[in-house]
């Protein structure tokens, strides 16, 4: 519905994955006359995926229900920017620094945020390529190193708040 409001500006999207929506999407798509922008892959094997992802200018998962969706860690370690809601562990992995984490209060006000956010990311490159490189940052949290450190760290207070020492 968002991107239905934007035929003035040019975007395209692509769609990865498959489920039992995907043709419900597609008649929506067809609705609004937007048919014609939105291309479904279908599912991909991941180093396609990664290679369609990695040639898009932000990453929207507007999302309910995911509780620590890898694929937006993914979509910042490319340098996107995440369009997404507040929900779940999106609420935790984006900010403002990388990206759209949109409020969840009704249908019709994540479709108005969404629309906005994504009008933002289509007409403003500056906003676009500040937001991206807040992506490879937020990205380097989620690394592997970073993560190990974290909870090195983590167990080296609890062994220091038993009154042990670590060397």
């Amino acid at each position: 519905d968002a991107l239905g409001r934007l035929r003035d500006l040019p975007w395209s999207l692509d769609v990865l994955g498959s489920g039992p929506l995907t043709e419900p999407w597609k008649r929506r798509a067809e609705r609004l006359g937007i048919a014609d922008r939105v291309r479904f892959h279908g599912f991909l094997p991941r180093a396609e995926a990664l290679r369609v992802m990695a040639a898009a200018d932000a990453f929207v998962f507007p999302s309910l229900q995911e509780g620590w969706p890898t694929v937006v860690i993914e979509a910042l370690s490319l340098g996107l920017p995440v369009v997404t809601t507040r929900q779940h562990g999106m609420a935790d992995m984006i900010d403002e620094t990388c990206g759209f984490p949109l409020r969840v209060d009704s249908p019709g006000q994540l479709v108005d945020d969404l629309t906005c956010a994504l009008r933002i990311l289509a007409s403003d490159r500056v906003t676009l390529q500040s937001l991206s490189a807040g992506a490879c940052r937020r990205a380097e949290h989620f690394s592997r190193d970073h993560q190990i450190r974290a909870i090195n760290a983590l167990y080296r207070e609890a062994l220091e708040a038993a009154g042990k020492t670590t060397q």
